[in-house]
C-alpha cells in the first residue's frame, strides 16, 4: 500500500498529548481483542473433537465456559475500546478546532478574500471531524486487522500447508488491491473536498447578501452559478465513490472464493483422515474470521485516504502566513491610561 501519503497523520500526535493513559489502554485493549478472536476457533476445535471422542462432560463444560469467556472478553474489549477512542477522539479534535480558530484570527483580511467563510466552516469542522477517527484508533485498528491477518495465516498453516496456501495468496491480493486503492483514489477525494469547499464558501456568501442579490436582479445568475458548483461537486464525487467501492467489492468476491475452496480442502483432508472434524471446522471458522478484517481494512482505507487529504487541508490552514503586524502577543497587551490617540503611519 501506498504508506507514504499516510506519514502526513504522524503530525497529529501532538493534539493527544496527555492523553498517554487513553493511548496506553487502546494499545492493550485492540491486541487483547485480537488473542481472543483467534482463540475462539481453537477452543471450538477442542469441543468438537472432544465431543466426537466421547470427552468427560466436565471438560466439555470447562471449554464451553472458555468459550462463553472468551466471547464475553471480546465483547467488553469492542465497548471499552469504542468509549475510550470517542473520547480521545473528541479531545483531540477540540485541540486541534481551537488551534485553527486562534490562526484564523490572526489573519490579515487579504486572507479572507481569498478564503470565504463557508469554506474556512468546512476545513475547521468537516475537515476536523474526518480527522477523528485518526485521532481515536483508526490507525491502531488498521494495524490490529493487520496483525489478525497474520495470525490466521499461521494458525492455517499450523493445521495444514496446503490449507495455510489457498488463503495466502489471498490475502497478498488484498494487500496489492489496497495499495491501488490508496494510490488512485487520493486525488479524486482531494479534488471532491476541495469542490465542496468552494460549494460552501459560495453558498454562505451568496446568502448573506440575498438581498442585494434580489434587488439588483442577479437570482438567476447566482442560480447558474450553483448549478455549475453542484454539477461539478457531483462529477468528482462520483469519480471517487467508483474508484473507492470497486476494490472492496473485489475483496468481498476473492473472500467468497476462498471459503469455498478452504471448505473444499477441508473436507478433502478429513475424507483422508488428515485433519479432525474439529480442525475442518475451526478452519472455516478462521475462513470466515478472516474475512472480516480484509473487508474491513478495504472499507477503513476509505476513511484513511479522506483523514490524509483533510490532514493536509488543515496543515496548509496552519501554515498559512499570518499578519505580521498583528501578533498574538498584541491581542493581550494592557492599554495605556489616559485618552488614546490617533495618527498616520
Amino acid at each position: 500500500m501506498a504508506f507514504g501519503p499516510l506519514w502526513q497523520l504522524a503530525g497529529l500526535t501532538r493534539y493527544l498529548r496527555g492523553e498517554r493513559r487513553a493511548v496506553t489502554l487502546l494499545a492493550l485493549l485492540i491486541p487483547a481483542g485480537v488473542a481472543l478472536q483467534l482463540a475462539a476457533p481453537q477452543l471450538l476445535r477442542r469441543f468438537v473433537d472432544s465431543t466426537l471422542h466421547h470427552g468427560s462432560s466436565a471438560a466439555l463444560t470447562g471449554i464451553a465456559l472458555w468459550y462463553l469467556a472468551s466471547a464475553a472478553g471480546q465483547m467488553a474489549v469492542v465497548v471499552g475500546g469504542d468509549a475510550v477512542a470517542v473520547r480521545l477522539a473528541w479531545r483531540g479534535t477540540d485541540r486541534l478546532r481551537a488551534e485553527l480558530v486562534d490562526r484564523c484570527l490572526r489573519r490579515p483580511a487579504r486572507f479572507y478574500q481569498e478564503h470565504p467563510p463557508g469554506e474556512l466552516v468546512e476545513r475547521i469542522d468537516g475537515d476536523v471531524t474526518r480527522l477523528a477517527g485518526v485521532m481515536s484508533a483508526l490507525v491502531l485498528e488498521v494495524l490490529a486487522h493487520l496483525a489478525l491477518v497474520l495470525g490466521v495465516l499461521v494458525a492455517l498453516f499450523l493445521f495444514d500447508w496446503r490449507i495455510g496456501l489457498v488463503f495466502a495468496p489471498f490475502a497478498l491480493a488484498t494487500v496489492v488491491l489496497l495499495h491501488r486503492l490508496a494510490g488512485r483514489s487520493l486525488p479524486l477525494v482531494t479534488a471532491r473536498q476541495r469542490s465542496a469547499a468552494d460549494l460552501l464558501g459560495f453558498l454562505e456568501e451568496r446568502l448573506a447578501g440575498a438581498e442585494e442579490l434580489r434587488v439588483n436582479g442577479a437570482t438567476a445568475h447566482t442560480l447558474g452559478a450553483l448549478e455549475l458548483r453542484l454539477a461539478d461537486l457531483g462529477g468528482r464525487a462520483r469519480a471517487a465513490a467508483r474508484v473507492s467501492v470497486r476494490w472492496p467489492a473485489t475483496v468481498q468476491a476473492l473472500s467468497a472464493l476462498s471459503v469455498v475452496l478452504a471448505l473444499a480442502v477441508s473436507v478433502w483432508l478429513h475424507s483422508a483422515g488428515r485433519l479432525s472434524t474439529g480442525t475442518a471446522f475451526a478452519t472455516l471458522s478462521y475462513a470466515l474470521l478472516l474475512r472480516r478484517p480484509l473487508l474491513t481494512l478495504s472499507t477503513r482505507f476509505h476513511d484513511l485516504e479522506q483523514a490524509v487529504v483533510s490532514a493536509g487541508r488543515v496543515a496548509e490552514l496552519l501554515g498559512a502566513p499570518g499578519d505580521p503586524g498583528t501578533p498574538a502577543r498584541a491581542r493581550s497587551a494592557p492599554l495605556p491610561d489616559g485618552p488614546l490617540g490617533v495618527g498616520l503611519t
